[in-house]
């Protein structure tokens, strides 16, 4: 019974005032589809090497998981819209989302058994990235920089720590032609 109020109870009642009751779910309902077309992809790998995986019922089971958990994201991921602001959402969700994914991908694909450490370290690292990024874009979208204060507060920095302020202008310059 308490498990069932976590998707038909609570969020009508906190859902309204808390941005992070609608995302979760939808987050960890995410983390299902993702998974189901994963193993989708087995099979129809499978398939294509004739063998009759059409005969298994999993496959089924997670066709049906996977309308079902689509559905249900969907529709909270609405909600969540209807209720508060697109910018807040969508990088909020696209943190939750992607942690729920991995975490179920390590724990039902033990994809990570096979990698080694470093290996390990830099996905951490580059997710880790990716979600200071995101709050950094998000946090600072309506701060108006220019070039000038930029290169005025690097040079500030660097020559706090020593560091040749020609050297870093000339990187951030060639860095500002290659993009």
């Amino acid at each position: 019974r308490h498990g069932f109020s976590v998707f038909w109870g609570e969020p009508w009642q906190r859902g309204q005032t808390n941005i992070m009751i609608y995302i979760l779910i939808c987050s960890l309902i995410g983390a299902f589809s993702v998974s189901s077309v994963k193993g989708l992809g087995i099979a129809i790998k499978q398939m294509l090497q004739r063998k009759p995986v059409y005969r298994h019922p999993l496959v089924y089971i997670l066709v049906g998981i996977l309308v079902l958990s689509v559905s249900t994201q969907i529709s909270y991921l609405n909600k969540a819209l209807d209720v508060f602001n697109t910018s807040l959402v969508t990088p909020i969700y696209y943190v939750c989302f992607t942690t729920t994914v991995v975490t179920c991908s390590i724990i039902l694909f033990k994809e990570w058994s096979s990698m080694e450490l470093g290996d390990i370290i830099g996905t951490l690292s580059g997710f880790c990235s990716i979600i200071i990024g995101i709050f950094l874009l998000h946090a600072f979208k309506n701060t108006n920089i220019t070039w000038s204060q930029l290169m005025s507060t690097v040079k500030t920095v660097f020559n706090t720590f020593s560091f040749s302020y020609k050297i870093l202008c000339k990187i951030f310059s060639l860095l500002m032609t290659c993009q």
